[in-house]
């Protein structure tokens, strides 16, 4: 683990820990109080209408804070007073639930405290106000206030003004999966699209498994993961394509020689082979298709091998194939 996300995750352990001690405090409740601002600095906040902020605590002349906590409004800062916070704190735990700011009283930064009062766990709001304040999630989910902006600002982008295949959309749903999957969790999305919530799954060491009506959507999908064991599971298309090729069954050569699908987005081509996606071998059981062996390109192989060797004595065989449509056929090779 690098410094940086020792670093992260000791200022998470240390925030939670300052907040269960206040939340359990009921002699030195300031002290407490106290604790949690200073555990809780810099990490992001919102307000009650969404707005995103943060903190940290103004260095006196002796090299040590303060307590008087500069607020962070993007060019914009503003200072708040510990004398307001504790008011505030006051106020919090007599009435024990507020509907707005302006419920905890005529404070200075009324609008500042309210979001540490409930994030710190004295203080209840409606649903709808801590939605607003729940958009920068839990503690440690964002590095800091620009990157809580940013993955704000993608979430109000449409995906014609993101694009398919934004790095940056990837790097927003590792966020969102982060707090709540553990390694080998399954992760399903049943509207896979490009797969970037599968992409983000696998580099989280989580199994995943998605759906789409597109074929052309999942094979874009396959295209981005990066595991030996993907299966490709489409109905099949039927048309009179061909797959040619050579089978020894005795020797166990397979060697395919031309692959003619058509389609109106498919550029001329003088490859025989450009138009597969992918292509599986294996035996016809009464449970389907045993796959042997499967080939498919991918960022790392974009080339697909055109031969491959099966077990001596293997008899008939049945070779699966998926073009760049995302359309999947069945060939049945006799020996």
């Amino acid at each position: 683990m690098g410094k940086r996300s020792e670093r992260k995750m000791r200022m998470t352990n240390e925030a939670e820990a300052a907040i269960q001690a206040l939340q359990g405090a009921s002699e030195n409740a300031e002290e407490a109080l106290w604790r949690a601002v200073v555990a809780c600095q810099g990490m992001p906040f919102r307000t009650a209408t969404g707005l995103p902020f943060t903190y940290c605590l103004k260095i006196g002349q002796n090299g040590q804070p303060n307590r008087e906590l500069l607020i962070d409004r993007r060019e914009k800062s503003k200072t708040l007073s510990w004398s307001s916070v504790c008011l505030a704190f006051r106020r919090a735990r007599e009435i024990g639930y507020a509907d707005r700011p302006k419920a905890l009283g005529d404070i200075r930064g009324v609008s500042y405290v309210y979001p540490l009062m409930w994030r710190f766990g004295v203080l209840r709001v409606p649903e709808i106000v801590e939605k607003n304040m729940s958009l920068a999630l839990d503690f440690g989910f964002f590095r800091d206030l620009k990157e809580a902006e940013t993955m704000n600002q993608l979430m109000r982008t449409t995906p014609e003004e993101m694009g398919l295949h934004s790095r940056n959309i990837l790097k927003l749903l590792e966020r969102l999966l982060l707090p709540v999957v553990r390694e080998g969790d399954m992760v399903a999305d049943l509207c896979c699209g490009s797969g970037t919530a599968m992409e983000a799954a696998q580099s989280l060491g989580c199994r995943f498994v998605g759906v789409d009506k597109s074929p052309e959507a999942i094979l874009t999908t396959a295209s981005r993961l990066e595991c030996s064991d993907l299966t490709i599971d489409c109905p099949c298309t039927m048309d009179e394509t061909p797959l040619e090729g050579e089978y020894n069954g005795h020797g166990g050569m397979l060697l395919l020689t031309g692959f003619h699908a058509a389609h109106p987005s498919f550029p001329k081509t003088e490859q025989q082979l450009d138009t597969l996606e992918s292509w599986s071998v294996g035996k016809i059981t009464p449970e389907g298709l045993q796959v042997m062996q499967r080939f498919r390109r991918s960022r790392k192989q974009p080339e697909l091998p055109w031969f491959c060797v099966l077990p001596e004595g293997c008899g008939d065989i049945a070779v699966s194939t998926v073009d760049a449509a995302g359309r999947k056929r069945v060939y049945r090779w006799k020996a």
